[in-house]
């Protein structure tokens, strides 16, 4: 037996991850309650799927569900279609004085960002191009970080870091995001400073005349019209997952936003849980859609497998994306297509050491027995 030792900066950096773990989960709220749990941690066991999502894997469900290998998402529930309103932008800006350590309650939590609603839908008013305003600074996380106006010469990609941070962690202390940014060698205050104020040099001002990260009163925390793509993918996909007719057009347009998986190719402590989330919420819009692209009376299998495996990407062991994948080739005769996708699994499995589930074990049985696939109607 040989024993590992770990340096002095490996222990600090195990220390800060514990740290992180042991934050309460912020639950799911308003339409993503309906959404089936998705532990993103491979060898973590997974629980059972929502009843609104399950498939049909026996005689006795198909009396209750028949013409489709698909439940109907929502339908059970009639979600209604969130109220247009005149758009509202959320402020990033908190009520409450942060406390001692970055404590300062989530402001995520009171304008939706982050698990809550999205803004209510706006109407499509026709805009006059001579009345355009300049487009605001948008942070784009789903896919390599990138933000508006910042660079990745010289210190760019740690400001632009650094700009995610404050965009995704509201509201929080310089001693917090000194912390966040380096936990073993956590940055001076004075460096903190130097790159806040590239942040306030590069973005500039909004058309109010403030400047699009303010001057701190309890926290850090940018103007309301600094958006991102993680904000407008959570909107469209809270659309689309509230209206079960015609929302649909919105998850398409939330996935159409993916450039890669979230902060692809970069690896912040600070952002494994909203990781995490990000991903979560991505599985879940690729499996309503890959659902409701196989009901109906004219069902859309490339579609519905484009969604699959575009989840699939983004989450390579998303086993509800794998059942998905396999009832949509099975529903439509592609017996090659089912043991591909059989296939992958298994190899998943055996690569992150994972036990399927007892539902998608006998979805495998199923299809592997040749028994008859329902005919879309």
């Amino acid at each position: 037996m040989q024993l590992h030792r770990l340096t002095d900066e490996q222990y600090l950096l195990y220390l800060h991850a514990l740290q992180v773990t042991e934050e309460p989960a912020e639950p799911a709220a308003g339409t993503w309650q309906l959404a089936e749990a998705h532990e993103q941690t491979a060898a973590a066991p997974r629980p059972e799927p929502h009843p609104l999502l399950r498939i049909r894997t026996s005689d006795g469900e198909a009396d209750s569900d028949p013409g489709s290998p698909f439940p109907a998402l929502l339908a059970s529930v009639g979600a209604p279609r969130t109220t247009k309103t005149a758009f509202s932008a959320p402020t990033d800006t908190p009520d409450n004085e942060a406390a001692p350590g970055g404590t300062t309650p989530d402001p995520a939590a009171k304008t939706g960002e982050a698990v809550g609603g999205p803004a209510a839908k706006p109407d499509e008013p026709a805009v006059d191009a001579g009345d355009e305003q300049p487009s605001a600074p948008e942070i784009s996380v789903l896919g390599p970080l990138t933000v508006s106006g910042i660079t990745h010469s010289g210190h760019g990609p740690k400001v632009a870091a650094l700009a995610a941070l404050i965009h995704l962690r509201p509201g929080r202390t310089a001693e917090f995001l000194c912390t966040a940014m380096d936990p073993v060698n956590p940055w001076s205050t004075r460096t903190l400073q130097t790159r806040l104020s590239e942040i306030r040099s590069r973005l500039g001002a909004a058309p109010d005349g403030q400047p699009y990260l303010p001057r701190p009163k309890h926290g850090y925390s940018f103007h309301p019209d600094v958006t991102s793509d993680w904000r407008r993918f959570q909107d469209l996909a809270t659309w689309g997952l509230a209206d079960p007719q015609g929302g649909t057009e919105d998850l398409e347009n939330a996935l159409a936003l993916l450039r890669g998986k979230p902060f692809e190719g970069r690896d912040f402590s600070w952002a494994d849980a909203v990781q995490q989330e990000m991903i979560s919420r991505i599985i879940d819009t690729a499996h309503t859609l890959a659902v409701r692209h196989t009901e109906g009376d004219q069902p859309d299998l490339d579609a519905a497998r484009r969604a699959a495996l575009r989840g699939l990407e983004i989450d390579e062991t998303a086993e509800v994306l794998y059942r998905d994948w396999m009832n949509i080739e099975w529903g439509g005769g592609n017996t090659a297509g089912v043991r591909k996708a059989i296939a992958r699994l298994q190899q998943v499995a055996r690569t992150y050491d994972i036990s399927l589930e007892p539902v998608t074990e006998q979805l495998i049985d199923l299809v592997l027995a040749d028994r008859a696939s329902p005919a879309p109607k």
